[in-house]
Order: C-alpha cells, then structure tokens, then sequence
C-alpha cells in the first residue's frame, strides 16, 4: 500500500494580507499628502503676511510728519485692503518747541482660503509744523542736495590730487634713492677694480714712437693713464694686456686689449672698452716718485713705475673717494726684491 504524501503549500500572500497592506499604503499617502498640503498652507501664509509687511512700510514711508488735520486714509493694493488712522498723543509744549506727537495705526486686510487675516503695526509721527498761508511744511527726504554734492566732490577732488601728488613725491623721491644707490655701487665697484688693476701694473716695457730704447708701458698724463698690467681673473683673459683709463664723450671708459711683445702704442680703435662712470666732465691723475712726497702730473720713467698712483674724478652726483693706489712693481728693475711682482719683468 502506497503512503499518501501531502502536497506542500506554495509561498505567497492571502487575500487578507494584501488588503491590510493597501490600507497601510493608502493612510502613508493621505499623512503624506497632507504633510505636503501643510507645507504649502504655510508657505502661502507667510508670503502673504510678507506682503502685508511690505505694505505697512511703503505706508509708512509716505509721510515723515502727520498733517494739522490727523491722517486718515485709506485703499486696496493687489487683493490687500489697508488703512491708516493717526490719534493726538500727548500735549504739545511750545516754550520748548516740541510738537504735538500722534499714535498712528497701519491695518492691512487680507483673506486666506476665507479666513480675515490683519497685520497691525503702531508707531509715532510728530506733527507738521503749520507755515504761513497755510499747509504744512512737506517733510524733507533724505539725501543730498546739490550744494552738498558739489562740496563733497570738490573735497574729493582735492584729496584725489594730495594723494596723486604724495604718491608721485614718494615714487620720485624712491627713483633718486634708486639712482643714488646705483651710483654709489657704480663707485665702490669701479674704484675697487681700478685699484686692483692699477696695482697689478708691470714692469714690462714697450718701443716708444719717437724713441730706440724700450720704455715702461705706463705712461701718464693729468687726464690720461695708460700702463701695461694683468685684469682680474676671468674665463679667457689670461696674460698682460694694454690698460688705459680716460674721459671720453663725458663718461670714464676703461679700454684694454692684449698685450703681443714689443709694439709701439697700440691702436686704442680697436680696444675693448667697458663704461665706468657717466656724466663725467674730467678726470686728475697725478704720480709719486719712490721716496719722495712731491706729486708729479705725469709720468713717462724708462725704468720704474711710480710708488703711487692718485686718481680722482669729477662726476654729476657723484662722490668719488680719494683714490691712491699704491702700486706694488714700483720699484726700479735693477733694484728688485723679493716681494711681489706681477707679470713678466724685463725682457733682456
């Protein structure tokens, strides 16, 4: 005999549960509704009582004053009604000038889904002071007139140009100290490098032009200097050159080139040449001998250089120091010690 098997009930929802879910479902979207309802009820309201308020305070706007007569007036803006009614409040007192002062009421009506709704506002207004012929005196917005606008403009105008010219004295006065700076570092560094290079002078000679016997390269003038020496270390500027110091189209040039042997004057045309100074009307040189005191205003010696040098420059703006230099090759060839010496000596 074969067992009976009962079938297995399959998953799902009755009848029963599926209406009480669509009830559950249907009082979610009636409290939803109404929450959305709600919110736009109020949102309605208050642009409504916003409206009212912008309403009192045109109104009030209207008048700074009330008039002899009281103030009462009243009118419909946009589905708004309003009405303004003004009462004595208070005694004046005329020994001391003060007016008579009024409570003055601001209603403004409006219906909402059938429903009166009032804003009420109280203030207080003085009344107008009565003019001859009578009226009242209009009271007086607020502004400027003209005669006040011209003088603040014309005030303006002048702190404008105080300011203009403060700020121009002030970038004036920076641009001098700018130059003067400038000029000073120009001075410190071109008497720096002269110093070094004059210092450096050598004793190597050259063929003068109206002279067979060879000659120191240095010879000197009270406006000129030209001296055969070494320029400051660089890339590229080994051995001795020709030196020359001189005014030229009224700025201090310093004109060097190479120094090949034996040559004659070299042909300053074809120099390098590097501006030192501008605005430079001369230049003073003069010459000490070894031991002695004297200053000579120019030098042309066929066997030593001088023991100093002294160079002084007349520029604009320009407060050149008191320049001696003392050169160290001053001493005669044949007479030499050991101390140092820069460049080749005599060639023989």
């Amino acid at each position: 005999m074969i067992p009976f098997k009962c079938l297995s009930r399959q998953s799902g929802l009755t009848l029963i549960e599926v209406l009480v879910a669509l009830t559950i479902m249907t009082f979610s979207f009636v409290a939803i509704y109404r929450a959305v309802g709600s919110g736009v009820k109020a949102v309605v309201a208050a642009s409504n009582y916003e409206q009212a308020a912008l309403i009192i305070e045109s109104l009030r706007s209207m008048r700074d004053a009330v008039p002899e007569g009281g103030w009462v007036e009243a009118g419909d803006a946009t589905g708004f009604a309003w009405r303004v009614a003004s009462t004595p409040y208070g005694e004046s007192d005329t020994k001391i000038g003060m007016p008579t002062m009024h409570r003055v009421e601001y209603h403004v009506y409006w219906k909402d889904r059938g429903v009166e709704r009032e804003l009420s506002v109280v203030s207080v207004l003085p009344s107008a002071k009565p003019v001859a012929g009578g009226g009242s005196v209009r009271p007086r917005h607020a502004g400027f007139t003209l005669v006040e606008m011209l003088i603040a403009l014309a005030l303006l105008a002048l702190l404008v140009v105080a300011l203009t010219i403060s700020i121009r004295t002030i970038s004036q006065a920076q641009t001098k100290v700018d130059e003067r700076l400038s000029k000073n570092e120009a001075v410190r560094l071109s008497a720096a490098f002269l110093r070094q290079t004059l210092s450096w002078a050598s004793l190597k000679k050259r063929m003068p032009l109206d002279k067979d016997a060879p000659q120191l390269g240095m010879v000197g003038t009270a406006e000129e200097i030209t001296w055969i020496g070494l320029l400051p270390a660089r890339y590229g500027a080994g051995g001795l050159y020709w030196l020359r110091l001189a005014v030229i189209n009224s700025k201090l040039i310093f004109s060097f080139m190479p120094f090949l042997g034996m040559e004659r004057a070299p042909d300053w045309s074809i120099a390098e040449t590097r501006e030192l100074l501008q605005e430079v009307s001369r230049i003073s040189v003069a010459f000490q001998e070894d031991g002695s005191s004297a200053w000579a205003d120019s030098w042309a010696s066929a066997d030593k250089l001088p023991q100093r040098v002294r160079l002084g420059v007349d520029a604009k703006g320009v407060n050149w120091p008191g320049l001696i230099v003392a050169v160290r090759s001053g001493r005669p060839a044949t007479e030499r010690s050991g101390g140092p010496v820069h460049g080749p000596v005599n060639e023989r």
